[in-house]
Order: structure tokens, then sequence, then C-alpha cells
């Protein structure tokens, strides 16, 4: 389950990870009105920078599972 590696990927700090939860042509939005990161370098590179260098003992739950639908699984995780 994707849920599951995204999850794993936050509490590891892992951008390797990350990626395989994405397309490569994905884009990433941190923030709803920021210009999104772009494809699997542009992830990795937001998670090497932002998510490695500057946040420490993350935690990650699934707190609702969505339905399918036309872009497959989804849900609301938080993290903190």
């Amino acid at each position: 389950m994707r849920v599951d590696t995204y999850i794993r990927a936050w509490i590891k700090q892992d951008p390797n990870l990350i990626v395989t939860v994405f397309t490569e042509t994905a884009t990433y939005h941190e923030r709803a009105l920021d210009e999104p990161i772009r494809d699997h370098a542009g992830i990795r590179e937001y998670w090497r920078t932002k998510v490695q260098e500057s946040q420490r003992n993350i935690t990650c739950e699934l707190l609702k599972p969505l339905p399918g639908g036309e872009y497959g699984h989804r849900g609301v995780a938080s993290g903190v």
C-alpha cells in the first residue's frame, strides 16, 4: 500500500523511498498556493533540504483513508 510507504518515508526521512510513491512526472504541493515541486528529482531535493536537514523526530499516521476513484487510493495523513 502506497500510504504505508509514504508514512514510512516520513518517519525515516528517506528521499529515495518517498519518490517511490510518485510517478516520474508527479508534482508535490507542500503549500496550496506555492509553486508545486516537480518530478522525482525535485521531490527528492525538497526532501533532502527541507525534511532531512530541518526536521527531527517525525511521527506520521493515517487519519482517514478515502475511497479510490480516478486518482487511486488517497488519504489524510497527519505528521508532526
